[in-house]
Parts: structure tokens; C-alpha cells; sequence
């Protein structure tokens, strides 16, 4: 579905309850409609302004917690499709929201890091959202800590959540060693994948293969052969699909055609990466590409340039784990031939 670049600020109980209560056609029906539908362990009261007078105060608690009432009409009505519509792109690696500068989505997901959200099964997107930016920030300890919270989350959560959840898993696995683990992940999440969407589908789909190709490739110079298994990996993600399917092809194919020694094919395959991210207004995805660009044109002036406008970007959104890949420094960037336009 088509969505505007920016969420809401956050979403309250007051929000909460106005849209139950206009859905209803007013606070009275929404009381009738929760007496109906409560369990009986509910134990609300006999009396409808009772529980009126209750879904009043929670109307007026903002980001509070909910309390009993709160809890309830979660359990029952759930979050309105919009809100957990939102709540999945703040929480997808491949959502543009995720391209966002650092500083601007930590304030978006502290906002989002409350009360009703936080009651709710969407609360596993922010949770994992929160794990992602740590981990682009190189806070291990908070990754840990949102990855403990989201593992809480899974039973109750959307197949999408659980894709993510088991390809985060995974990534964190591969970058600690543990392999097998890793793919046990990448497996949980493949057969999770006919639960998706078209489109977060092909995503996903992609993800799932650049990080089979990702252990494949581990130990490659003692390997060499592994290359043209990760390239056959990156040759099954078709052409036509989104821009970040269709980046993470190219990029992924560019590394190993550079590693195989075929410096001109991946270079082209980079700069089509470039494109696709692009495109799909992907800044992190174009950084990436424009790194592998640096690196298959050294020892050119061209590298130098090029890792240039990668590093320039890469700051502005804020983000350590990018600044890193890129091995130009500061101090040699005065020096550097101008980046091309």
C-alpha cells in the first residue's frame, strides 16, 4: 500500500479509543460492544456507565499505561491496521523508513516506544527496530537488551515480525560465528515467507539469499570455488522485482564478480546497484554500493572520490557501522580528488 515518507508522531490512548468509539458509533456501543466480546475472567461490571466512566479515564491517560481497560480492548479490538501498518515499516530492514538519519528515527521510535504500542503484539517492530539501530550504532549491549524484548513478543506476533525477528537472528549469528545457528535462522524464515506480501515478499526473498551467500562465501580465499555458488544464490533473485530485491542482486553479484577478478563486470554490476538503490530512495543501499565502487576502482583517483561522496553520506545519516566500511579517513579526505557530480 502507498505511504507517505512520515509516520505519525505517535498514536495515544486517546486516539486509540476516539477511532474504537467512531468505528462504534460512540463510547456507549463501544462499552455494549466490549461487554460482548470480554472473556469472562474479564469480570467487567453490570453497570455500562461503569465501564464508560473507565474507557473515559483511559481516553485521557495519553502514553500511560492502560491499565486493566487498556489491556482489554487490546485483547479484543486490537490495533487499528493503519497503526500496525506503520509500526512494520518502522520495523523493516528494506522499509525507506529505516533510511531515515539516526538521531531523527531514535526520536521517531521513542515515540512509538510507549503505551498503547508498547501493550500491543506490534510492539515486536519497534523492538526490533531499536535492536537494528543499536546495532548500526554499535551498541551491543541495547541490541541484546530489544532482541530479549522481541523474542518475548513472538508469540503473538504477525508473520512478517517473525520473519524479521529470524533474519536479524541470523545476522547477529553469522557475525559472531555461530554458522549453523545462522542458517537455522535463514531456514525459520523461509518457511515463514508464503505468509508475506507480494512485495515485502520479494524483499525478504532477496534478504534471505545475499545472506545465504553471505556464509557461503565465509573463508572464500581458501574457497574460491564458493564464489560461484553465492553468484548462482544472487542469479535467483529475479530482475523485475522492487528496488532493494533488485539492489541487493547487483551489489551482492559485484562483490563476488571483484573477488573472482573480473574488475570490469563488477563494476558495472555496482553501478547498476547504485542505480536501484537509487531509485528506490535507499541512501543506506547506496552507500553500500558506492563503497564496493571505491574498492573495485583502487587504486584509481576515481576510489578515492567516490568513497569520498559514500563517506559524506554515510555521516549525514549518522550511522557508525556504514562510517566503518568506508576506509577513507577524514584527514586523507582534504586531500582526495573531488567527487564527481
Amino acid at each position: 500500500m502507498p505511504i507517505s515518507l512520515q509516520p505519525p508522531l505517535s498514536f495515544t490512548w486517546g486516539q486509540y479509543v476516539a477511532q474504537l468509539t467512531a468505528e462504534r458509533g460512540g463510547l456507549a456501543e463501544l462499552a455494549r460492544c466490549l461487554v460482548e466480546v470480554a472473556p469472562a475472567s474479564a469480570r467487567l461490571s453490570d453497570d455500562p456507565q461503569t465501564i464508560e466512566r473507565g474507557l473515559r479515564r483511559l481516553r485521557n491517560l495519553g502514553s500511560a499505561p492502560g491499565g486493566r481497560y487498556g489491556r482489554l480492548l487490546i485483547r479484543c479490538f486490537g490495533i487499528p491496521g493503519s497503526i500496525t501498518t506503520w509500526a512494520r515499516r518502522l520495523g523493516q530492514y528494506h522499509s525507506r523508513l529505516a533510511d531515515l538519519p539516526i538521531a531523527v528515527r531514535r526520536e521517531q521510535l521513542r515515540l512509538w516506544d510507549r503505551p498503547p504500542i508498547s501493550e500491543a503484539p506490534a510492539a515486536i517492530w519497534v523492538h526490533l527496530a531499536l535492536a537494528s539501530l543499536a546495532l548500526r550504532t554499535r551498541d551491543g549491549a541495547q541490541v541484546e537488551a530489544r532482541m530479549d524484548l522481541a523474542r518475548l513478543g513472538l508469540r503473538r506476533a504477525e508473520p512478517p515480525a517473525r520473519v524479521e525477528l529470524a533474519l536479524l537472528e541470523a545476522r547477529l549469528a553469522a557475525d559472531r560465528g555461530a554458522l549453523e545457528d545462522a542458517g537455522d535462522h535463514l531456514d525459520t524464515a523461509e518457511h515463514t515467507l508464503p505468509d508475506l506480501g507480494r512485495e515485502d515478499a520479494a524483499c525478504v526473498h532477496a534478504r534471505l539469499l545475499d545472506q545465504r551467500a553471505f556464509l557461503a562465501v565465509r573463508g572464500w580465499r581458501d574457497a574460491p570455488g564458493c564464489l560461484d555458488d553465492a553468484l548462482a544464490l544472487y542469479d535467483r533473485i529475479p530482475t523485475d522485482g522492487p528496488p532493494f530485491a533488485r539492489f541487493r542482486r547487483a551489489h551482492g553479484r559485484a562483490w563476488c564478480l571483484w573477488r573472482q577478478g573480473d574488475r570490469s563486470a563488477a563494476l558495472s554490476e555496482s553501478r547498476l546497484a547504485a542505480r536501484h538503490a537509487g531509485d528506490g530512495g535507499l541512501v543506506r543501499m547506496r552507500v553500500l554500493a558506492l563503497t564496493l565502487q571505491g574498492h573495485i576502482l583502487r587504486p584509481e583517483p576515481a576510489g578515492a572520490a567516490v568513497w569520498i561522496r559514500a563517506r559524506q553520506m554515510a555521516e549525514a545519516l549518522g550511522d557508525d557501522l556504514l562510517t566503518a566500511k568506508i576506509p577513507i579517513q577524514r584527514t586523507q579526505m582534504a586531500c582526495a580528488p573531488p567527487a564527481a557530480p
